[in-house]
């Protein structure tokens, strides 16, 4: 398909009703699947750790168990920041504005255009929010 969307970061616009802010999303690549960000805002992927937004992401394993991990630092200005792991590797490192209001909700969803084969089956386990990073272990520091 187009794209499955596996994690989403919503805000809330001047108005006070929700947005789009980013999307982590699976994307087809030479018939494997590869993790990319959408940035709402700019309607650009956003650029993955040392290279364009034009390169594919990192290959993600199918039937195998996978690790995501992000940090989101809400901000008006270049003090924000949005940065993804996957596997414990930095594949994402977005420092600037992040949203135009405080509010901001993170949700885990399977959102898909035309997946095939069908069904397409997503697994969630052991999700956290934490002041601190979790990192591949899975634990979360105290």
């Amino acid at each position: 398909g187009l794209y499955w969307v596996i994690m989403k970061f919503r805000m809330s616009d001047l108005a006070g009703n929700p947005a789009e802010l980013f999307d982590v999303n699976l994307k087809n690549a030479n018939g494997g699947m590869s993790l990319r960000v959408w940035d709402h805002q700019t309607g650009t992927d956003l650029p993955l750790v040392g290279t364009d937004a034009s390169t594919d992401g990192p290959n993600i394993p199918v039937e195998e168990w996978f690790q995501l991990e992000a940090f989101y630092r809400d901000a008006f200005d270049n003090t924000g920041r949005f940065t993804l792991w996957l596997d414990g590797q930095k594949i994402v490192d977005y420092p600037g504005a992040t949203g135009p209001t405080p509010w901001v909700a993170w949700d885990v969803v399977s959102v898909g255009d035309n997946l095939t084969p069908e069904p397409a089956i997503l697994y969630v386990d052991d999700c956290a929010i934490s002041k601190t990073r979790v990192g591949p272990t899975g634990l979360i520091a105290k």
